[in-house]
């Protein structure tokens, strides 16, 4: 939804690729991508690609779904059920990513009592900025596993992964609000309501005051998990070329032992820098300056 109060908005305030200049602005913050829909959810071991013109993930499948190659359906549940099930991180309260230039000018109250409330106002500075509030955020990684290599590497011969990018790391959440702001030194502040562990059904997040010109979306609803933001990955080149049997009536395969970072390279941004409505700037690269 657009500041300006309309759910679909022409205004100066929302550039024309504005869910890749979200993703632009988190990404440099921990690595990872924002979803601008996170009401989609996602989980680890999905993989897809990303879009470059809209910044956003687009699922292809999971690697754990038996049913990517129906011809190969008893081999592949095999190889998955070897797999130990990634458990999640327990939930921390609250936290916020904030991209460079957005000063916090405070925090009031707590969520971890009933009926709590918090607040937090941030002030932007004279470029466009995003904020992403998380509420009771917990966080589910592939696992340091030694039985993940056989599955990736049966998948990667039948090139199913041929150029997908992987979901190595999720953030779900119950709540969660952004605001992706044009900048004008103007401020915004989230109250959060009743919210304590475990998430009320009752509590709620919402933007209190905003002098911010831009788009901000929320998500509080019952029963609902959000997925804000995935970290992703791509098979590095010949990691999976060694110590590898395939399954044989004598017994479960047997694997190495194999951490993620052994076998994915942290996606990078498919794009250039990126002007204030989100448009790519030609022959410039990431970390070069203007002048």
């Amino acid at each position: 939804m657009c500041l300006c109060g309309a759910l679909s908005c022409l205004c100066p305030s929302r550039p024309k690729f504005l869910s890749r200049k979200y993703v632009d602005l988190i990404y440099p913050l921990d690595g990872s991508y924002a979803n601008y829909t996170a009401a989609r959810r996602f989980d680890v071991g999905d993989f897809g690609v990303i879009d470059k013109e809209t910044g956003l993930f687009e699922k292809h499948g999971s690697i754990f779904d038996p049913e990517l190659s129906i011809s190969d359906y008893d081999e592949l549940t095999q190889l998955i059920s070897l797999y130990s099930e990634p458990k999640p991180d327990p939930p921390s309260t609250s936290t916020h990513l904030k991209s460079n230039g957005i000063k916090q000018m405070g925090v009031t109250g707590g969520i971890n009592v009933p009926d709590g409330k918090a607040e937090w106002k941030f002030e932007f500075g004279s470029h466009y900025g995003a904020v992403l509030i998380l509420v009771q955020p917990y966080s589910t990684n592939l696992c340091n596993t030694y039985n993940l290599r056989p599955l990736l590497q049966f998948l990667e011969e039948k090139h199913i992964l041929d150029d997908q990018v992987i979901v190595t790391s999720v953030t779900h959440c119950p709540a969660y609000a952004f605001t992706i702001s044009r900048g004008c030194w103007n401020s915004v502040t989230f109250s959060l309501i009743g919210a304590y562990p475990p998430f009320a059904a009752s509590a709620g997040i919402y933007i209190k005051n905003s002098k911010a010109s831009g788009v901000h979306d929320i998500g509080s609803q019952p029963g609902v998990i959000y997925t804000p933001l995935l970290r992703l990955g791509t098979l590095k080149e010949g990691c999976l070329r060694t110590q590898y049997r395939m399954i044989s009536t004598d017994g479960p395969v047997k694997a190495v032992s194999d951490t993620v970072d052994d076998m994915f390279e942290p996606y990078a941004l498919p794009w250039g820098p990126l002007n204030e409505d989100g448009e790519e700037i030609k022959g410039r690269s990431h970390g070069e300056k203007s002048t």
